[in-house]
């Protein structure tokens, strides 16, 4: 599996699991769906994915090849 993939693994996760929060635990838990929402956005106009970096340093992810 890519890296690109993992990442939509992890964020699929967590949009999920904030979901299931909100649901079971506190409405707020919606606003770190947005926050995951938001940072997507984020990443596909700048290129930075602070996800991906995370799993490329703790070796989750192998590093891109050029």
């Amino acid at each position: 599996m890519k890296c690109h993939e993992k990442v939509f693994v992890f964020a699929g996760f967590m949009v999920s699991l904030s979901a299931m929060l909100s649901v079971l635990v506190s409405p707020w838990f919606i606003a770190f769906t947005g926050f995951i929402g938001l940072n997507m956005i984020q990443s596909q106009f700048t290129g930075f994915c602070p996800p991906s970096w995370f799993m490329r340093k703790t070796g989750i992810c192998e590093p891109e090849q050029a």
